[in-house]
């Protein structure tokens, strides 16, 4: 293994608050949904040694330095591009496209509304809705001004219309910003909770809520008028229910022109590699700031070695 990411779901599963399907009384969890690899011995496989492959499904345990692994468990990916980038360019990127593509008939000049427009979903949105002449407005959580000033000016340069802190959503500011701007027609939500009402609330007649993750653990309270007067609609999109439904062709054919956008410098993911064995500086790290996503560099590891 190359890199692998820390996920809200890596943390969840240690927690034990999501299921791993490993029972913990007689087998070791290895967490690790995501990363990068280079294949050194591919067996009867259609890989050549020296390939660089991403895992097909979860469950791998990808927080190691070598995985035993059926062909069909992986996919190649070029390897022309930061393998801290390449480890990370699978779940997010896919729920971002399929989000924008799947609910929604987004056309130029429509709008759409996130939260959590700073993790790797809500920076891919951006980028993505950007190619399409679609505005996003990216709502993230405040942090300290320096770095709260630093977020918004990135995810502006990467694209979005606007990039506002969730606090500031009822301000009369916010309000100024948006009145020029047709109602939002899609809302992305991966918080639940307050934000995902407040997004929910300035969505336009007919829109639609898409929710993908609860990272406040929080339900989403919505109240019954909304839907009475303004025909909203909510929906769900859950990463491993499409992955089992979709096929090979396709799965690879997305991996293939999300890696080919990065080489190309028309897609961005902001990540921050650490060693393995500094493992609690990124765990901390995740709790302080969501600016980047934590990667863990495993080939030069000196535990492993």
């Amino acid at each position: 293994m190359l890199n692998a990411p820390i996920t809200l779901n890596d943390i969840w599963k240690i927690e034990g608050k999501l299921a791993t399907g490993v029972n913990a009384s007689s087998e070791p969890l290895i967490p690790g949904d995501e990363g990068v690899g280079i294949v050194e011995e591919p067996g009867n496989s259609n890989f050549k040694r020296g390939d660089w492959v991403i895992p097909a499904r979860s469950g791998l345990g990808t927080w190691r330095s070598f995985i035993s692994a059926k062909s069909s468990d992986l996919i190649k990916i070029r390897n022309d591009i930061q393998p801290e980038i390449a480890s990370c360019l699978f779940v997010s990127p896919v729920t971002a496209k399929r989000v924008l593509e799947d609910f929604v008939q987004l056309k130029e000049g429509d709008v759409v509304i996130q939260n959590g427009g700073s993790g790797l979903v809500g920076q891919t949105v951006v980028q993505l809705a950007h190619m399409m002449g679609v505005k996003v407005i990216s709502v993230m959580r405040q942090r300290g001004e320096e770095e709260y000033g630093y977020i918004v000016e990135r995810t502006k340069k990467d694209g979005a219309y606007i990039a506002i802190a969730d606090d500031q959503i009822h301000t009369p500011r916010f309000r100024d910003l948006i009145s020029d701007l047709p109602e939002p027609k899609l809302a992305i939500d991966c918080s639940g909770g307050s934000s995902a009402t407040n997004i929910a609330r300035l969505l336009g007649e007919g829109g639609t809520m898409v929710s993908i993750s609860n990272a406040s653990r929080d339900p989403v309270l919505l109240p019954t008028g909304m839907f009475i007067s303004k025909d909203i609609k909510l929906k769900t999109f859950n990463f491993e229910n499409w992955l089992g439904k979709t096929t090979e062709e396709e799965r690879d054919g997305l991996v293939h022109d999300f890696s080919a956008l990065v080489a190309q410098k028309k897609l961005k993911l902001w990540v921050e590699a650490f060693e393995m064995w500094d493992y609690r500086t990124p765990l901390t790290e995740m709790t302080l700031r969501w600016d980047r996503k934590p990667v863990f560099t495993l080939h030069n590891d000196p535990e492993l070695e």
